[in-house]
């Protein structure tokens, strides 16, 4: 189906989606241009109210209000790319569906990334290399990498999908969605795919097509035996390679970092990485003062400038670790400087070619020597030399354990080996801490992989002389692992602010395949916020409500870009993930999230975006949502174009317009005080004009409450046909209002609905003829066929209610006419010497509009009960 805007909906040029309609026509509707006379208002004014203004509503939820300002432009095409999708996204074909829509998604992400960063790039490489250039003179500390809010800037670019004004701060949002988007397109196919066992065929028939393995079998075929034997280690090798595209998120990243530290050398340009020049410096000038024996430079005692401590009396890259002594502090810079831009290149997924490139221009090819790995995988995984590199990573892992004298040179040794802790150390973030652990458990996972599936290719007691971190026993049962690491990351405190995120809450679930309880939670938050000191239509009940944001996933309710992203991934998910389907899930929970949804583009404003979103609920829910947006539609043009896109998408239009006038009556109405009187029609007088009593002057009173609810209502109009539910409707709305004391509303309802209207409309569809029933006069021709007696006769009862009522409104109404209009004649100073036509024309309106209530009427209710609201009324 083609995206939904007004201009389709309006034309007419719509097709019904999947799900059934209701038996009732409600497609069919009258141009507006021959609705018999029905115009915005009977009274000609446009804008008699604010037809009940949104912040008035009762299920409104005040965090999504709040949120509303900020909604851009991506609603809109969300859900324009929802619809292209909608008709695939159920059945066979809806996993195919959810991965062209993720792309989508995706791929909106990725423009808006492209386009911020052409504002705020540059500032986001500043501020990168300040941090670098922080970090290179103190240690690491390993807390939350949460930035502050760098405050929006004002730009006239001319691009309508973002705002004008935008920060540094909107980047990084944009492109954590761009993240998470891509961690989910992953997931969808390592877990979410309904085709198990076509992946499990082809996977056998890969590994047949390699064949038996032999001595002169490839690195990278070693591997892929690897990845295709073990869908764990797949998995985890995956997230890896997300962990690293997510942290290098600029091209020239490392160059920009090189460049800060060259500059914080104080060198000068292309000498800061020329070796240890300081120190080397240092050890001439001692030599030049004193005299040493040339066949023990052990012996030569050289203090560091400026302090008492030892200096390395060789260069040799092992110096500082072998004789436990220190460099001078500009060569102890470059030193920590060109290890950190080596953790960072591994950190970011550059290749091992380009890493020891790196290493080499830079007059450290030692460095790019002691990183050797193969040039035939993409692994990141070093596997050629002995035993499939496992000796090169033992001797990796003997150089952390042997005491690096820099943090971030044992971080480097600790990723080539699989070690934990010497990683650790250097984490920044989150992501970090996943990356330390996955990369870890991947090497740990491949070590046991080939001493058990390729024992031939180890020689004997390597495992026994050479110790390796066992990443696999540190880290326990291999089935919670994920589970167990995004909560240890949740509890700890250096990284506990950033892992409660609203993203990252999203990205732990996805990684820990705990995205369905994420969903229950984030549902239960919702109905926490609904129903605590209160009550609502829309949201459900999950339990006893508590405070508000008790649930750690109410951050995500909080913030509307993470409400956004998670609604699509549950409408998508749960047509074929089954812990998400209704047989696992209650849909009722699920319906929460996306009613939650719905209620954030009400605020926004985005009324006619909610029927795709609530087409996707239970039938039940859907309504009780659309009802309470139909709220928010005001003209009747609107209406009708709201009404249509309904209808497109199976809804059943009529039960929406009941559940509104339920919602209308129920929640927005007010309730009538205990203190609070009947209309009081008569009084006493002692005036000799009248005889003890007469009508009170101006008894209907006003700003009564219930202001817009008629004009909510004029869409009964509008629909062509549902005679019953017209009139049975309407009349549960004027008798509400009259039990509340809306009187005045009422009056409007009556007057802007009138029955002889909405009769003679409605009437031609059914007995051929436009005709008022309740008129004897009218209705005398059509008692003489008998076919059309029974129809009539059943009309009759159907539309009673409202009539009579209608005739109670109006007698009432000409009694405060007359009144007014008698008072006017009686104080007039002088008096006319005869009687005013106005006042001859009000007598005789009243006395036409109480000659049908004297007669008796709302004696029975419809179903000939005795109605207990009919005394009162």
């Amino acid at each position: 189906m083609a995206p939904v805007t007004r201009k389709t909906a309006s034309s007419g040029a719509f097709k019904p989606v999947h799900r059934k309609t209701s038996q009732t026509n409600t497609n069919s509707f009258a141009d507006i241009a021959r609705t018999n006379g029905y115009s915005i208002s009977q009274n000609g004014d446009t804008n008699r109210s604010a037809l009940v203004p949104i912040n008035q509503l009762a299920d409104q939820i005040n965090p999504l209000r709040d949120m509303a300002d900020r909604v851009g432009r991506e609603v809109d095409h969300f859900a324009e790319t929802l619809d292209k999708f909608n008709d695939r996204l159920h059945g066979q074909d809806a996993y195919d569906a959810a991965i062209d829509l993720t792309q989508g998604y995706r791929d909106f992400a990725s423009g808006m990334v492209k386009k911020l960063k052409k504002r705020h790039d540059a500032q986001r490489v500043n501020e990168m290399k300040n941090d670098f250039g922080k970090r290179v003179t103190q240690s690491p500390i390993r807390s939350s990498s949460v930035t502050a809010i760098v405050g929006p800037v004002t730009h006239n670019d001319g691009d309508d999908d973002m705002p004008a004004q935008t920060s540094l701060d909107t980047l990084r949002q944009w492109q954590a969605e761009l993240d998470t988007w891509d961690l989910f397109r992953i997931m969808l196919d390592l877990r979410y795919s309904p085709k198990k066992q076509l992946r499990q065929q082809e996977k056998e028939a890969r590994l047949a097509e390699l064949g038996t393995q032999n001595t002169y079998t490839s690195d990278a075929e070693l591997w892929e035996r690897f990845t295709l034997d073990n869908d764990s280690a797949r998995e985890r090798h995956l997230v890896v390679k997300w962990l690293q595209a997510a942290a290098n998120h600029g091209e020239s990243d490392i160059e920009a970092i090189a460049d800060e530290l060259e500059k914080k050398s104080g060198r000068g340009t292309g000498i800061w990485f020329n070796g240890w020049m300081e120190t080397r410096e240092r050890i001439k000038g001692t030599k030049r003062m004193r005299v040493y024996s040339t066949a023990s430079p052990e012996s030569l005692d050289v203090k560091r400038t400026h302090s008492n401590e030892p200096l390395v009396s060789s260069l040799d890259p092992d110096a500082p670790t072998r004789q436990y002594r220190v460099l001078e502090k500009a060569d102890e810079y470059s030193e920590r400087a060109l290890w950190m831009t080596c953790w960072e290149m591994l950190r970011r997924g550059h290749s091992w070619f380009d890493i020891c490139q790196w290493c080499s221009e830079r007059n450290q090819s030692w460095r790019a020597v002691s990183m050797a790995a193969s040039s035939d995988s993409d692994a990141n995984i070093a596997l050629p030399g002995a035993s499939a590199g496992s000796l090169w990573r033992r001797m990796c892992y003997s150089l952390v354990q042997g005491g690096s004298t820099d943090e971030y040179e044992a971080a480097v040794y600790g990723v080539l080996s699989g070690d934990l802790d010497s990683v650790k150390r250097v984490c920044q973030s989150w992501d970090d801490c996943i990356f330390a652990h996955y990369n870890s458990l991947l090497i740990g996972q491949l070590e046991e992989y080939l001493q058990k599936s390729f024992p031939e290719r180890f020689s004997s007691g390597i495992t026994n002389r050479f110790a390796l971190f066992d990443s696999l026993r540190h880290h326990g049962d291999q089935k919670d692992v994920a589970q167990n690491l995004i909560r240890r990351l949740m509890e700890q405190s250096s990284t506990s602010q950033e892992a409660q995120q609203p993203l990252k809450l999203l990205q732990g679930s996805l990684i820990a395949d705990t995205f369905s309880d994420l969903c229950k939670n984030l549902a239960t938050a919702i109905s926490d916020a609904a129903w605590y000191q209160t009550t609502s239509t829309t949201i459900a009940p999950l339990r006893t409500a508590v405070s508000p944001d008790t649930q750690r996933e109410s951050v995500i309710f909080n913030d509307y870009d993470s409400l956004r992203i998670v609604t699509h991934m549950v409408l998508m998910l749960r047509e074929f993930h089954e812990p998400l389907s209704d047989t696992k899930t209650d849909p009722q929970a699920l319906d929460n999230i996306i009613a939650a949804y719905i209620q954030l583009l009400r605020a926004a404003g985005k009324w006619d975006l909610t029927p795709v979103y609530a087409a996707r609920m239970s039938p039940v829910r859907g309504t009780k949502s659309l009802a309470q947006t139909m709220t928010d539609v005001q003209t009747p043009q609107e209406k009708m174009h709201f009404t249509k896109l309904m209808a497109m998408y199976g809804i059943d239009t009529v039960a929406v317009l009941i559940e509104q006038t339920k919602y209308l009556m129920e929640e927005v109405l007010p309730i009538k005080s205990n203190g609070q009187r009947n209309l009081k029609i008569i009084e006493n007088s002692k005036e000799d004009i009248y005889p003890g009593q007469r009508v009170k002057l101006d008894f209907v009173e006003d700003g009564q409450g219930g202001e817009g609810i008629a004009d909510h209502l004029g869409v009964f109009h509008l629909i062509e046909g549902q005679w019953d539910i017209t009139f049975q409707t309407l009349a549960y709305a004027c008798r509400k209002l009259l039990l509340s004391g809306c009187f005045q509303e009422a009056s409007h309802l009556v007057d802007q609905l009138s029955f002889d209207m909405l009769c003679g409309a409605k009437s031609r569809s059914i007995l051929g003829t436009s005709v008022n029933v309740m008129d004897r006069e009218e209705t005398s021709l059509l008692l003489q066929d008998v076919e059309h007696v029974a129809k009539l006769r059943v009309l009759q009862k159907q539309c009673r209610g409202y009539y009579e009522l209608s005739l109670l409104v109006k007698a009432v109404d000409a009694l405060n006419v007359w009144r007014r209009v008698e008072h006017d004649y009686a104080t007039k100073v002088p008096r006319p010497s005869s009687l005013p036509a106005k006042v001859k024309a009000a007598f005789e309106n009243t006395c036409a509009a109480i000659e049908p209530v004297l007669s008796g009427i709302l004696l029975h209710a419809k179903d000939g009960t005795q109605d207990p609201h009919l005394p009162t009324m």
